[in-house]
């Protein structure tokens, strides 16, 4: 612009396209071409995915050892299997139903000279797992990002009422929707899963609505698999949610997904409406500036456009009747100040008028001083009978998420652990709530 800024149109498909294509080429050393309309991929998701994979596999396997995969409808891009064996040098079964995308993502893998690694299969209509298998290889896991929708309307009705995404849509049908939607693609998967469950490992599928994950968690437990896990991909303002199982009864996939105690991971999120004194950095920024007068440590995991992540940590409580200590202290410093006047004052009372307005002063003083006394000595009292609930380092121990949905922000805490309990960490929401006021 006239300003000698870079900008980028993210409304236009070309414009998103030649960014994706620019970060594969510069960070991945990867060549990609793509057929114009389809699915334009999202890399860091993408990778969200396959860096969960990866935790998953190594839950069995050392890093030497050799991986096969198998991603179910690749893409045009053949974008999971081209990242996979370049990154992390596994062996991908790509299947694909569209005959676009299948000449496509062969296309892909020739011009990165990939082909040892990676094998696109073109498939019928109806094909997950049952028929698309060498039954010579043992795979590790499978993949897949099924289509969320059932139909177009079903596409337009989720919008109604949301603001836009900030990227050109992209995708065909093929690409976007499914009979059934994304739960009636998935339960397909389970269903070839239970006849070929002594050839894959781990089965993983990354869902697109929340809504879709226990309605799946059920339909899997009827299944007899041995185990399952979830997990919650968060990328800027897209959140997608990860589902994996196996029948392999030596490999508890929950165990590798418990960095804290999960009967005490208890969250609570409360809505904020944006407007216009009320933006995502303005709401992050006053968020940052009063945890630290409450002298609560934060750490940030993720700090990006539209989202922002923190492990708080906090030794006492100082947000628990934090109203009531700032009334003292202007009650306080009110007293402060009428006593100066008072000693700096020339009454022209006489001694015993002046006496008794001082002694009035000093009953005053001395009423607030064991107010304070009383209320200070009540909050330590309580303070102390919370710490010795447990023996944790902290009284408090969270998760704190500040997301922006478009029309409003999306404030979270998770208790992870400390003395104080789960009603700490509801008190502090509590507390953090006010400021949004």
């Amino acid at each position: 612009d006239l300003s000698g800024k870079v900008k980028l149109n993210f409304k236009n498909e070309g414009a998103v396209w030649s960014l994706t294509k620019s970060l594969l080429h510069k960070d991945f050393n990867l060549d990609v071409d793509i057929v114009e309309g389809r699915l334009v991929p999202t890399l860091p998701l993408r990778m969200n995915y396959l860096l969960w994979l990866e935790d998953l596999i190594s839950m069995y396997k050392t890093e030497e050892s050799i991986v096969h995969g198998v991603d179910i409808g690749a893409g045009a891009c053949c974008i999971y299997p081209l990242l996979a064996s370049r990154h992390f040098s596994w062996h991908m079964l790509a299947t694909e139903i569209d005959l676009e995308n299948y000449e496509c993502a062969v296309d892909n893998v020739k011009r990165n000279k990939l082909e040892e690694y990676i094998e696109v299969k073109k498939v019928e209509e109806g094909t997950y797992l049952c028929g698309a298998l060498d039954e010579n290889i043992k795979y590790d896991f499978c993949m897949c990002n099924p289509p969320f929708f059932g139909d177009d309307r079903e596409t337009k009705r989720r919008h109604e009422g949301q603001t836009g995404p900030r990227n050109a849509p992209s995708g065909t049908n093929v690409e976007l929707t499914t009979e059934g939607g994304e739960i009636s693609f998935v339960k397909a998967i389970i269903d070839d899963s239970t006849n070929v469950f002594s050839s894959i490992r781990i089965y993983t599928v990354m869902l697109g609505c929340k809504s879709s994950l226990n309605p799946l968690k059920e339909y899997l437990k009827q299944q007899k698999i041995a185990s399952l896990a979830t997990t919650m991909f968060c990328q800027g303002r897209t959140t997608r949610w990860g589902l994996a199982w196996t029948y392999d009864h030596s490999l508890d996939l929950s165990a590798g997904f418990k960095p804290h105690n999960k009967k005490n991971t208890i969250s609570y999120s409360y809505g904020v409406p944006l407007n216009d004194s009320l933006t995502f950095l303005l709401a992050e920024q006053k968020l940052l500036e009063f945890l630290k007068r409450l002298e609560v440590a934060s750490e940030i995991e993720l700090q990006q456009e539209g989202i922002l992540v923190m492990t708080l940590k906090a030794r006492s409580n100082t947000w628990v009747n934090s109203r009531k200590r700032r009334r003292e202290e202007k009650r306080k410093a009110l007293l402060q100040s009428s006593k100066r006047i008072e000693e700096n004052s020339k009454l022209s009372n006489n001694g015993s008028n002046e006496g008794q307005s001082t002694n009035e002063l000093i009953t005053t003083e001395n009423t607030l001083k064991r107010s304070c006394e009383s209320s200070n000595g009540s909050v330590q009292k309580k303070l102390k009978n919370e710490s010795n609930v447990k023996d944790f380092e902290y009284l408090l121990v969270a998760s704190l998420a500040l997301k922006d949905l478009g029309n409003e922000l999306n404030l979270e805490i998770i208790y992870l652990e400390g003395n104080g309990g789960k009603d700490c960490a509801h008190q502090l929401l509590q507390c953090l709530k006010n400021q949004f006021k």
